[in-house]
């Protein structure tokens, strides 16, 4: 009975899973008996509808057995058990049934023979619809099937679950899609005929993502020289029959982003090593030298489409690129967008009937940041500035100060040495699209005119988790002093999460300093158009002081003592000289 129990359990957990894509439930019979009056033998059929389906698709409905009725000596039912193809392909693990693992099962069944329909089904129109229902004379062994509709151009229709089973009289022994079943007592167990509802897709979708740790987001920000990770799903595939099929996607980049074309795989059902699709033979990768920027996957080879044996299922394409130093900074995205173009009809040739292809998209974005405003122009100029504490302007402000060189850090470099020091320090990187890397920014940075430190490149983290480097002046301008303040300094960054278009793009982006904010800057997003408001606030100046205006050592009182002591000496000197000489006439 403990065993009965687990199995049935597991069933419900399948039932529950796959009911996610598709609703389903069964229907008593006319009679709820077989013919012989007698139920709960291996003899007992019952009668399965298919409904929501298109008409004409009568030699594509198949259905796989995933669930068989047990019965002792072919005479009374004691239970079911998982079909061991199914079992294989859920690993023997029934306890976490994932989509990914339904996927799999549905890669057995087209593998498995399928029930056979031999009296074929009939088409029922329903009443001001375009869809029907599907039922056929054909009488199904006790079990749960999964209906696999895998031919049809216009629509894609989802994978379904569908049960001929038993229930006790009050229908609570529902014994694949309900409670549990009194098996002592079936003299009034009665048979329940199997009626599935499919759901239907218009068309696949494609989705764009990045790989972001272990989540996959719409945006993020990196440094220059960082490598981002992206997927890109097409999710379901279709079937094709006719001659003129259409399945490809166009990934492009923008300027700030160099695609390693080493980095690019293509796989179906889920990012697994067994599933990895063949380059040439599932699909063909089109590059273009005069096009660098844009990666297009097409799995139509000389007419022939590629994918019929993955229908119903999804395909993911990965692939990454590196921010370089052409990339946007601050509120200007470099973003990246996947364009799927298919077909709806592959018996029709696309040039000859205008609207039979279709182009959904997506898009990522990837943001990077300066901390003084000299890259682009404007928005964060004067956040950090350097200027010599006597040097004033004519209106007596602090004049800006050149030639002071500083270090960036991504550690506090307070009491490191040697090779700890050398690790500390900031540097990126320019990557061609090879993966080659070359040198851009090694860490340090000197002051320019207006005072400012052109750093650019500089990832932000969330609000909660800020990205943190520390700056500190290494070289001071010739005639200064040395400022060895460390500043440490934060960059955090929101995104806007609503499904609008905006979704995904950049909300504002703070700079904190010494742990004082100094600015959040909103950003207003109009069309492609990304604007900020310039930096109006009170930003940190970095002080040098002149050497020729150190205080000397002991204070003016020494000064004056060691004057005096001199003018005495001398008029001593003077005195004594003019005593000789008056002596000496």
């Amino acid at each position: 009975m403990k065993k009965l129990k687990k199995i049935l359990s597991v069933v419900l957990t399948l039932a529950m899973v796959l009911g996610m894509s598709v609703t389903t439930w069964a229907a008593e019979g006319d009679d709820g008996k077989v013919d012989d009056g007698k139920v709960g033998t291996a003899d007992d059929t019952g009668s399965i509808t298919i409904k929501n389906v298109e008409e004409g698709l009568e030699n594509s409905i198949a259905l796989y057995k995933i669930v068989d009725a047990k019965y002792e000596n072919n005479d009374s039912f004691s239970g079911y058990e998982i079909v061991d193809a199914y079992k294989t392909a859920m690993n023997n693990d029934y306890t976490t049934i994932t989509p990914d693992k339904m996927d799999a099962l549905g890669k057995v069944a087209l593998t498995q023979p399928a029930v056979t329909v031999s009296e074929g089904w009939t088409f029922t129109p329903a009443e001001g619809a375009t869809t029907g229902t599907y039922t056929t004379s054909h009488k199904f062994e006790v079990g749960m099937y999964l209906v696999v509709i895998s031919k049809a151009e216009s629509t894609i229709y989802n994978n379904a679950i569908v049960s001929v089973y038993y229930a006790n009289k009050d229908n609570t022994g529902n014994t694949i899609e309900g409670g549990e079943l009194d098996i002592t007592d079936t003299s009034e167990m009665t048979l329940v005929n199997g009626e599935a509802y499919v759901k239907a897709s218009n068309h696949p979708e494609v989705t764009k993502t990045i790989k972001d740790g272990t989540e996959n987001v719409p945006s993020n920000s990196v440094n220059i020289g960082d490598t981002v990770n992206y997927e890109v799903e097409i999710n379901p595939v279709p079937y094709y029959g006719g001659e003129h099929p259409v399945l490809n996607v166009t990934d492009t980049l923008s300027k700030g982003l160099t695609l390693n074309k080493t980095s690019i795989k293509v796989y179906h059902t889920a990012i697994e090593e067994g599933n990895k699709l063949t380059e040439g033979t599932d699909y063909v990768l089109e590059l273009k030298d005069s096009e660098p920027q844009v990666l297009k996957i097409n799995f139509v080879k000389d007419g022939a489409y590629l994918l019929n044996d993955y229908a119903g299922r999804k395909v993911v394409i990965v692939y990454s690129a590196v921010l370089n130093d052409n990339a946007n900074i601050n509120q200007l995205d470099n973003h990246n967008e996947a364009v799927l173009e298919f077909t709806k009809d592959s018996k029709v040739d696309s040039g000859q009937v205008p609207g039979i292809i279709e182009r959904p998209k997506d898009k990522t974005y990837t943001y990077t940041f300066d901390i003084d405003g000299t890259v682009t122009g404007s928005v964060t100029g004067g956040i950090i500035t350097k200027f010599g504490e006597e040097d004033k302007d004519e209106d007596g402000k602090n004049d800006p100060l050149n030639g002071a060189v500083f270090t960036l850090y991504t550690q506090d470099p307070t009491g490191l040495t040697g090779e700890a020091l050398e690790k500390a320090i900031y540097k990126n990187y320019t990557v061609d699209e090879s993966g080659n890397k070359t040198p851009l920014f090694d860490g340090t940075v000197t002051s320019v005119d207006g005072g400012q430190l052109p750093i650019k490149g500089l990832a932000a983290g969330t609000t909660g988790k800020p990205a943190t480097y520390y700056l500190k002046e290494t070289t001071a301008p010739s005639g200064y002093s040395l400022n060895t303040h460390v500043f440490k300094i934060q960059i955090s960054a929101t995104y806007i999460t609503d499904d609008g278009d905006n979704k995904g793009k950049l909300e504002s982006w703070t700079i904190t300093i010494d742990d004082n904010p100094i600015n959040t800057f909103s950003v207003t997003h109009e069309g492609n158009n990304a604007t900020a408001p310039e930096f109006n606030s009170e930003g940190v100046d970095i002080q040098n002081t002149k050497l020729s205006s150190l205080p000397s050592t002991g204070g003016i009182g020494t000064t004056i003592f060691t004057i005096g002591g001199c003018a005495i000496m001398i008029l001593a000197a003077g005195l004594y000289f003019a005593s000789r000489r008056k002596s000496a006439k």
